[in-house]
């Protein structure tokens, strides 16, 4: 039986450092094309357009850590139902949700745009990329939660080049901004469509194995909440720079920006891992796959840390055709920052995994803390840096210390594993 048990474990580490080299390949791939449709929408567009679809680029993106708790819900749903109508659904629940909220904030927003020089059609499309943002995310949990990891990468991946095709002659024929967000408004809708057809079939295929059984589905605030608030102090910084620093914004953009080429590294093997822990259900397995994960995540994110560090003049240049002589110095210690960081992250989705109630409270302390301290500290570029690493810093402890106090306490009741609580 033990030999059983440790060839089952073997097994289940190989499939799962397979699925973070291919959601990896695919993650990295669709950065770099993710990147060139922004350098695409800098050529393309005059200065002050550009600086317009920045800023609606901007609040897609906050809007998008969001979408990941949508992601990460639609996941769990997926692997306590199996069955085809687990799907329509989910998605159904989150138009039902989200729709008006869209809509209204469009509407709302629409006043106030002539001000800062958006037009009613940019808002109007970044509301209508904003809502399809999170209806593909509830598709693409759906497929990683059904263990379609790999392809969940390869979708992603065929939606960021639909953007780059469609998108970019859409800025040459002289849409401007609207045809900027016209590229992800189609991007979003192909990975949604991409996305439900293979999940419906693997949804099909299992049903005819007699597992499926159709039940309510819910999104938990706590879920929301955790994921949400753990992605807050990665993109908060630079809006919090221009508020009390606005002088210092560009070498920070920059040297933030390549610094933070590690978490597109290492984010792939939080990404694989979550379906997973919420799948094993015997509570050591759960833990040595956690383990193997953070592992995983300080090697792959060390080892670009070290690279990006090494070349930090290099790296600026090669992103941005420019020299930042103030900004280099601060990308090495940056790029350890993030290295923290990712492992946060990873562990504020193993908080989720681990039903906490609580996972949240470690980010948003880290949250508050960084809106202090760049209020009170803000006189030159390396003090901004060092705040955010205090901030990362903050963040990590917090995150590991709630992790640890929650994996013990799930070790000392074996009738109450993880998956009992997620499982219902």
């Amino acid at each position: 039986m033990k030999a059983g048990n440790a060839t089952s474990s073997r097994e289940a580490a190989r499939n799962f450092i397979a699925d973070v080299g291919a959601y990896g390949f695919g993650f990295a791939a669709t950065n770099v094309i993710a990147f060139a449709y922004i350098v695409a929408a800098g050529r393309t567009l005059r200065p002050t357009e550009f600086a317009v679809f920045n800023a609606l680029f901007g609040l897609i993106t906050v809007a998008g850590y969001f979408s990941t708790s949508i992601q990460l819900a639609a996941t769990e749903a997926a692997t306590r139902n199996s069955s085809v109508s687990v799907l329509p659904t989910l998605v159904a629940h989150t138009a039902r949700l989200l729709f008006p909220a869209c809509a209204l904030a469009t509407i709302a927003a629409l006043p106030f745009g002539p001000a800062v020089g958006v037009t009613a059609a940019a808002l109007v499309a970044a509301g209508a990329t904003t809502f399809i943002m999170f209806t593909s995310s509830t598709a693409t949990g759906v497929l990683v939660g059904l263990g379609r990891i790999r392809a969940s990468s390869l979708v992603m991946l065929a939606g960021a080049t639909c953007r780059l095709l469609v998108g970019w002659p859409l800025m040459l024929l002289g849409l401007g901004i609207v045809g900027a967000l016209l590229g992800y408004f189609v991007n979003y809708m192909l990975v949604f469509f991409l996305a439900y057809a293979l999940s419906m079939r693997t949804g099909l295929s299992r049903r005819s194995n007699g597992t499926a059984q159709r039940e309510k589905l819910h999104f938990r605030a706590s879920t929301v909440a955790t994921s949400v608030m753990a992605f807050l102090p990665f993109g908060l910084d630079q809006v919090l720079v221009q508020l009390v620093a606005p002088s210092e914004g560009a070498e920070y953009a920059a040297l933030a920006t390549a610094a933070k080429l590690v978490f597109f590294g290492a984010y792939p093997v939080a990404a694989a891992m979550y379906p997973r822990l919420l799948t094993e259900a015997v509570v050591q397995r759960r833990v040595h796959l956690l383990l193997v994960a953070i592992m995983l995540v300080l090697l792959v994110g060390g080892a670009t840390a070290v690279f990006v560090a090494a070349f930090p003049g290099t790296t600026l240049h090669l992103l941005f055709h420019r020299s930042f002589n103030a900004a280099s110095r601060y990308v090495g210690p940056f790029a350890y920052g993030i290295t923290m960081f990712s492992v946060s992250a990873l562990s504020a989705q193993a908080l989720i995994a681990w039903r906490s109630r609580v996972g949240y409270l470690p980010s948003a302390i880290a949250t508050a803390f960084a809106v202090s301290l760049f209020a009170l500290r803000h006189d030159s570029l390396g003090t901004l840096v060092s705040n955010q690493l205090w901030v990362y810093g903050v963040q990590f402890v917090l995150t590991i210390s709630l992790l640890a106090t929650t994996v013990a306490r799930s070790l000392k009741k074996p009738s109450l594993s993880p998956a009992d609580q997620i499982i219902r």
